[in-house]
């Protein structure tokens, strides 16, 4: 779905804007594995939602659980090239899709709660109600890629 242009953002809009500062800080206190919040720019305007990319340290993240590393993901971390999943349990071996999903969604939730809170200044909230939600996951972004 294309957006009016009333709901037009730029990439410096909403790096600057308030709510996207507090839900990147938010997610990364809440989660240390998580390194970056960011967007593609190219996906910015696309649709109402603003898919955030959001860049992991799959060590970090899989000491934590107990989950292991696939192969090429390990190879790609280790080597600095650039690995994006839609899904985090693109990134590791047999890990149990609950145990997965409930991470993301805790991470929809973190982003739908902040703008949807009361004490959130209005005039600091995104453009016409624009919502956050989970985009991508990546490792070493802006690396090479790793095939």
């Amino acid at each position: 779905m294309a957006i009016s242009s009333d709901m037009y953002i730029t990439p410096e809009e909403l790096y600057d804007n308030y709510e996207f500062k507090v839900v990147r800080k938010a997610l990364m206190r809440e989660y240390p594995w998580i390194k970056d919040v960011t967007t593609d720019p190219e996906q910015l305007n696309k649709y109402g939602l603003i898919f955030l990319d959001i860049e992991i340290n799959p060590l970090e993240l899989g000491e934590q659980e107990g989950w292991t590393m696939t192969p090429w993901v390990e190879k790609a971390f280790r080597n600095g090239n650039e690995y994006k999943g839609m899904y985090l349990s693109l990134f590791y071996d047999k890990v149990n899709y609950d145990d997965v999903i409930v991470i993301q969604r805790e991470l929809d939730d973190i982003m739908k709660s902040v703008g949807n809170s009361p004490a959130f200044p209005r005039d600091l909230r995104m453009k016409n109600g624009r919502q956050f939600a989970v985009g991508d996951f990546y490792i070493n972004r802006g690396g090479p890629s790793w095939f």
